[in-house]
């Protein structure tokens, strides 16, 4: 008996010659190959052509590897080219698609993202380059900032405009606060990840360590510069920022229009100060990560002194991943030329190589895509975030097999 109930599980579900892939009854082609399947009671004495492949965990014929989830314990279906469209809402085996969602349209859970298969080499970029560019992002980052800013005094005016007091509000000015100085550091991160690649450097901790730096450091700067204009004996940072802060509070709390803010006390002016201390702090270092991690995820060629390129090769179905990483995984080249290709789906494999112009290395990558239809109509799609699902470098004359 199968786990269907069924005394002739190939009856009910018949596998596909080429690809191994069970497919539902009434089907004509294979609904991951396109290949054409055996008649109807056919024979199912069909093997993988590689045993380690039917040792893998397997839901509903999705092979996973390990740490990916299953999509669903419920039955899957793609239509075929005769079948009703996805739009009529109607699956002829397990009834409506609301009840029983289809392969192509499940979100695939791939788990967490693995790491490239590449070390930098530690050779520092162009200081003068990184340093530009954490200038750069230090305006950037002041401009979002002022934006941010601007948020706050917008939803100041209305609380103040709003004949009913909202609790809410209050929250939303300080948080608005809170957040301006994160925007900086964010702001320097990026530009100083972009400018990284172009300054050739492969050292994280240069990358990391000038972007926390024009984070914290450029934050003193505008102080200072803020300081220098003003009269003596007064404090750009308590008279002028502790203003807009009691301003934004205070008035808050006060509920007038125009009107002297409130006195908050010196003690939670002091607790808003920490507060904007910390939310730069955290700035710095999501500056710091996102910087240095543009070094370890950009591969350089150390031969032609260039950055490299991905390229994708082709593209498998969701249910190939697990087999591809095993024929990948010990460069079995027949199994890899096996595996069907998928050029229909939403959710589908990626296979990227890195390689540089002198391929002296080449570095091998499965990244996982996805798009969660809509739940109703008129709705946008939900695009899932890559996901690097396997990697591993590869030599010279294993990339040019691979290319084949």
């Amino acid at each position: 008996m199968s786990e269907h109930g069924l005394a002739s599980p190939w009856i009910e579900k018949r596998t596909c010659p080429q690809c191994q892939q069970e497919n539902e009854p009434g089907r004509d082609f294979c609904w991951a190959c396109q290949g054409k399947l055996p008649e109807e009671g056919g024979s199912p004495e069909l093997e993988s052509a590689n045993p380690e492949l039917e040792e893998a965990p397997s839901t509903g014929g999705l092979r996973l590897e390990k740490g990916m989830s299953p999509l669903s314990d419920q039955p899957q279906y793609a239509p075929s080219p005769g079948d009703p469209q996805p739009d009529q809402g109607f699956d002829p085996v397990n009834g409506p698609r609301e009840e029983s969602p289809s392969r192509e349209d499940a979100l695939v859970d791939w788990g967490p993202s693995v790491k490239l298969a590449y070390t930098p080499s530690g050779v520092l970029g162009s200081t003068s380059a990184l340093l530009f560019s954490g200038a750069t992002g230090l305006f950037v980052g002041l401009l979002k900032a002022a934006v941010v800013l601007a948020g706050a005094l917008v939803v100041n005016v209305i609380h103040n405009v709003l004949p009913v007091y909202f609790f809410v509000l209050p929250l939303v000015i300080a948080g608005l606060m809170l957040l301006a100085p994160y925007a900086i550091g964010t702001g320097v991160g990026k530009h100083v990840a972009k400018g990284a690649v172009a300054a050739k450097c492969r050292m994280p901790l240069q990358a990391g360590a000038i972007a926390f730096l024009w984070t914290v450091g450029g934050l003193a700067l505008f102080l200072f510069l803020g300081q220098s204009v003003m009269a003596p004996g007064e404090s750009f940072l308590f008279d002028r920022v502790g203003l807009f802060v009691r301003m934004m509070v205070g008035g808050s709390l006060s509920f007038t229009w125009l009107e002297e803010p409130e006195a908050i006390g010196t003690t939670y002016e002091g607790i808003i100060f920490a507060l904007l201390g910390i939310s730069l702090l955290a700035g710095a270092i999501m500056a710091y990560h996102t910087a240095s991690n543009m070094v370890r995820s950009v591969p350089f060629c150390e031969g032609c002194k260039k950055p490299m390129e991905p390229v994708s090769l082709y593209s498998i179905s969701p249910s190939q991943s697990h087999r591809a990483i095993l024929a990948f995984r010990s460069l079995h080249y027949k199994e890899i030329n096996e595996i069907p290709c998928c050029r229909m789906f939403d959710n589908y494999v990626s296979v990227d190589l890195w390689s540089c112009t002198c391929d002296s290395k080449a570095i091998l990558e499965l990244v996982g895509h996805g798009v969660e239809l809509p739940e109703e109509d008129g709705d946008e799609p939900t695009v899932q975030a890559p996901v690097r699902i396997f990697s591993r470098p590869l030599s010279p004359e294993q990339a040019a097999q691979i290319r084949l």
